[in-house]
């Protein structure tokens, strides 16, 4: 959890030089199409603001890092936090699918992919 909400350089720091963008921009593209999906009117304008924050606030996390002395670049940072996305996309398609579940399971399933996401390591 430490290393997704505050980023720091752990012994095992190869992974993090290895960054690549394909992954968390595929991520991305299906989390705002499972989140643009349904019977609202403007698809097009939830697509792109889900896409824009996600992209918006990794800017914003890597400058906050590198103004508190991490040693990251943007694309390293970009890269990771594209990754802990993945808990969200993968139960929101799950909630997607099972609209006859109660809400309280949504509810849990939700909480689940938060705390997923909280201990998601690169």
């Amino acid at each position: 959890m430490k290393c997704v909400l505050f980023p720091c350089m752990t012994q095992n720091t190869k992974e993090i030089r290895e960054w690549e963008l394909w992954g968390p921009l595929l991520i991305c593209v299906f989390l705002s199409m499972i989140i643009g999906y349904g019977g609202q009117k403007d698809k097009g304008l939830i697509f792109v603001v889900i896409f824009f924050v996600v992209w918006l606030g990794s800017i914003i996390i890597t400058l906050n890092a590198q103004f508190l002395g991490s040693k990251v670049s943007f694309f390293q940072m970009m890269s990771l936090l594209g990754y802990c996305v993945f808990p969200y996309t993968v139960f929101g398609f799950v909630i997607k699918i099972t609209p006859f579940l109660p809400i309280i399971v949504h509810l849990i399933l939700s909480i689940g992919a938060f705390i997923w996401a909280s201990f998601c390591k690169f």
